[in-house]
């Protein structure tokens, strides 16, 4: 009998057991229900936080941005409301004995100059001082042998903003163009032609400006805004190279006039005047100029290869590339900056990694070495060169000049 009872009272023990258990569950179920419900919306809620937080930044951006874009108009609208006082000094040289395709090139890169940068709009905020380091030709075989039709007495025009500087100069052109301007810099900074913010010095192997306007600054505007850019920068030039080191072409260069006197500039341009100066001397002293206004903690800058600014910094890059190239480490094209520069290439040569893009330049060098070598031998070349020169002078007969040079220099084969 109490065998029997046995299995019911076990029975019952179980059956209540599970009804406790289910009981358990249930409310455990509950509690976890309940947890997840808490937990998806705390989750919710940092996730609705962090998609805030991420749509505020956005926000905030954009509207950095937009004050950076405002803020960029608004210098652009100051920069052109503002004159800057502008000299230039041009050197201009040619002889007796200088053969006809050179004396024609450095003609009519001069009465490009007159007509584009001169013109006929008098600027008080603007001075052009030509030193004239040679002979000077009648204005009547000057017209005649640019193919230009002009019925004057004079090359330079008659206003109260230009000087002509005439100096005595050897038959063999000894003395370099940087020698005259820092002359002339010399009197500027005594006060002889008044108060300027700014320099341009340009020798007469350069063809420029490269604009249809005459109006006042629009010429160098370009060149000026660079310069204005960042208030670290000292001098800016058309084309910047890294033959032998880093620095501005000294063919066309604008710098603010208080660094270059405070930084005794114009003492490392007057170290060409020496009498025994030689081309590669020369061509040293313009690559230290340079070099001093980057050692100084200063910047310069270029429009060509492409426009870029450069400090101390991208020197000593570009120079520990080159002397891994140098040695047994190859110099990879992977290094932007010194691939940008044509690989330490002079840009405007022919010899030069990539074709030359007139557009980017304000100037171009045409006389000199760049004569000399036949880089404007290419029909293409002196399209080009001749379709920026007409946008300037108008129409003119270009035929005779590169007649005269194919006679005077063998075209390479």
């Amino acid at each position: 009998m109490t065998s029997g009872r046995l299995p019911r009272i076990i029975t019952i023990t179980s059956r209540h057991a599970r009804t406790s258990s289910g009981r358990c569950d249930r409310k455990e179920y509950s509690l976890q229900r309940s947890r997840a419900r808490v937990l998806m919306s705390v989750r919710t809620a940092v996730s609705k936080k962090r998609m805030y937080r991420k749509l505020k930044l956005l926000l905030f951006a954009y509207l950095c941005v937009q004050l950076h874009l405002v803020a960029r108009s608004a210098t652009m609208k100051q920069f052109t409301s503002v004159k800057r006082r502008l000299v230039v000094t041009y050197n201009y040289y040619e002889n007796q004995y200088m053969d006809v395709c050179t004396k024609v090139i450095k003609r009519r890169n001069l009465y490009t100059f007159l007509t584009g940068a001169v013109g006929s709009n008098f600027s008080e905020s603007t001075t052009f001082i030509f030193t004239v380091s040679g002979e000077l030709p009648h204005p009547t075989s000057f017209y005649t042998s640019i193919g230009i039709n002009a019925n004057s007495d004079s090359i330079f025009p008659s206003l109260s903003n230009v000087y002509v500087n005439r100096v005595s100069q050897n038959s063999d052109h000894s003395t370099p163009d940087l020698c005259y301007h820092s002359q002339v810099m010399k009197r500027i900074f005594a006060g002889e032609f008044g108060r300027f913010d700014t320099l341009l010095f340009v020798n007469d192997g350069v063809r420029a400006p490269f604009v249809k306007s005459a109006l006042t600054h629009q010429w160098i505007r370009d060149l000026m805004h660079l310069l204005y850019s960042d208030d670290k920068i000292c001098a800016v030039a058309p084309v910047v190279s890294c033959e032998k080191s880093l620095h501005l072409q000294a063919w066309y260069v604008l710098v603010k006039l208080d660094l270059l006197k405070s930084l005794d500039l114009h003492r490392v341009l007057e170290a060409t005047c020496g009498s025994s100066i030689s081309w590669d001397d020369a061509v040293d002293i313009e690559v230290n100029f340079t070099t001093t206004i980057l050692k100084k903690g200063y910047k310069v800058a270029a429009e060509f290869p492409s426009t870029q600014i450069f400090s101390n910094k991208e020197k000593e890059t570009i120079e520990h590339a080159l002397k891994k190239a140098h040695s047994w480490w190859p110099l990879q094209k992977s290094q932007n900056l010194v691939k940008k520069l044509r690989y330490c290439t002079n840009p405007l040569s022919p010899k030069s990694a990539g074709p030359l893009d007139y557009r980017k330049l304000s100037a171009v060098k045409v006389g000199g070495g760049f004569l000399r070598a036949n880089f404007f031998s290419q029909q293409d070349r002196r399209q080009a060169l001749h379709n920026l020169t007409a946008q300037v002078i108008g129409a003119y007969d270009s035929g005779a000049a590169w007649e005269a040079c194919d006679d005077s220099y063998t075209v390479p084969h």
